[in-house]
């Protein structure tokens, strides 16, 4: 066989094999379709979850990144829904958006909007939420899913003034992201769990007017980056745990007009940035610590309406910050420092 023919023959079998390769390309799908289409696929199913919900009326599900209140990534998938300033939902029920079609979603703020029903356990799917507040729908019942410790990325969560009732679920130990908690003006009832010791990021924590019972667990002197604490005007018992002492980034402490009994514990002079203390209406008994001294940024001290006894400590006249003093409806016994009345009423 001739050089040429050689040649010739090698130069047909490339051709061939070009020829096959484009048609292969022609017939192939490529990456990036595949990844519209999919994307397209999920936006199908998040406006048409927004569209079953009834919410908005009838629109053309092209333009649900439009709709008022929600807010779409490049992608076109929803990451914010907020009923406030933008719609009223007019007694809709929770229940009836498909949450589960909502997988990006990272903020979610349904407050003030009458929304009704109860809070239904697919809210545990949309595990990227950062945001979650249900306040002032004072039809919004039932009670809190178990599933809300699967939203680990929370960090703001609010159910404040609803009728949400049932315990504080031991999964909100989950929630370590979690900043602000709210769960003031609902019926609760049960008690307050120890994971919600596990809240180490937590800032604010607001069970007041709740119907809790049970006493404070110990755990929650684990929360050493909490400035505000409000448990007030709920049916909590036992004693102060000492270990609230640990919070020593705490600002305001609001434990009163409940039914707290035993001293009132030394550790509670460790807390060396409380400006609010307010323990008052409770059943508190034993001298005031000593300790309450060291407390020089405190400007307001409510310990009346209990049943301490003793005299007043003078270390309360090193509170040169203080402007607002109740010892009243005590059992105390001696003289009222003189001191005292130079910075305080």
């Amino acid at each position: 066989m001739s050089n040429n023919t050689i040649f010739t023959a090698v130069y047909s079998v490339m051709l061939l094999e070009l020829s096959m390769a484009a048609s292969i390309s022609m017939f192939s799908v490529p990456s990036s379709a595949k990844l519209s289409s999919s994307s397209s696929f999920s936006s199908s199913a998040e406006a048409k979850a927004l569209l079953n919900s009834g919410w908005w009326g009838n629109f053309s599900p092209i333009y649900h990144c439009n709709l008022g209140g929600i807010a779409c990534n490049n992608a076109g998938s929803v990451i914010r829904m907020e009923a406030r300033y933008y719609y009223y939902l007019y007694n809709e029920n929770l229940a009836d958006m498909n949450w589960s079609s909502l997988p990006n979603l990272e903020y979610l703020d349904l407050s003030h909007s009458n929304i009704t029903g109860g809070i239904p356990v697919e809210i545990g799917t949309l595990s990227k939420l950062t945001h979650l507040d249900l306040s002032y729908n004072y039809h919004l019942e039932g009670v809190l899913p178990t599933t809300l410790g699967n939203l680990t990325q929370l960090v703001h969560l609010d159910l404040s003034k609803t009728d949400i009732g049932g315990p504080i679920p031991s999964t909100i130990g989950n929630l370590s992201a979690l900043a602000h908690l709210s769960l003031n003006s609902t019926n609760l009832g049960g008690s307050i769990p120890p994971e919600i010791g596990n809240l180490k990021t937590l800032v604010e924590m607001d069970l007041s007017f709740s119907n809790i019972r049970g006493s404070i667990p110990s755990s929650i002197g684990h929360l050493s980056n909490l400035a505000n604490l409000y448990l007030h005007s709920n049916q909590l018992n036992g004693p102060i745990p000492s270990s609230i002492g640990h919070l020593s980034n705490l600002a305001n402490l609001y434990l009163h007009s409940n039914q707290l009994n035993g001293p009132i514990p030394s550790s509670i002079g460790h807390l060396s940035n409380l400006a609010d203390l307010n323990l008052h209406s409770n059943q508190l008994n034993g001298p005031i610590p000593s300790s309450i001294g060291h407390l020089s940024y405190l400007t307001d001290l409510y310990l009346h309406s209990n049943q301490l006894t003793g005299h007043i400590p003078t270390s309360i006249c090193k509170l040169k910050n203080l402007k607002y003093l109740n010892l009243s409806e005590n059992l105390l016994s001696g003289h009222l420092p003189k001191q005292i009345g130079d910075s305080a009423v």
